[in-house]
């Protein structure tokens, strides 16, 4: 199955029942999760197929468009710099 990342020219693939969080995060769009993925806080919401959904208790189980918040997009922050550095999603 192939996850689409609107807006991007990201498209996983992934087996059945893969956690969009987790998929999301290893494409370098991993959503804000402060209570760990436990679906309690609401941040992680993002849309899929335009219906919004946990995405730390989504299971894929189909071809989908996911929908992320630009705020979602990782970046590193390089040693106290103050330098913040774009990582790029992993090209499979």
């Amino acid at each position: 199955m192939k996850i689409y990342i609107k807006n991007t020219d990201c498209a996983p693939e992934v087996p059945a029942g893969a956690n969009l969080m987790e998929v999301l995060r290893s494409a370098g769009y991993g959503p804000d999760a402060p209570c760990g993925g436990n679906g309690v806080c609401g941040k992680c919401k993002v849309k899929v197929n335009g219906e919004e959904v946990l995405s730390c208790r989504y299971a894929v189980e189909a071809d989908c468009t996911v929908e992320v918040s630009r705020s979602a997009k990782t970046e590193v922050l390089t040693a106290g710099a103050g330098i913040r550095v774009p990582v790029e999603p992993l090209k499979e």
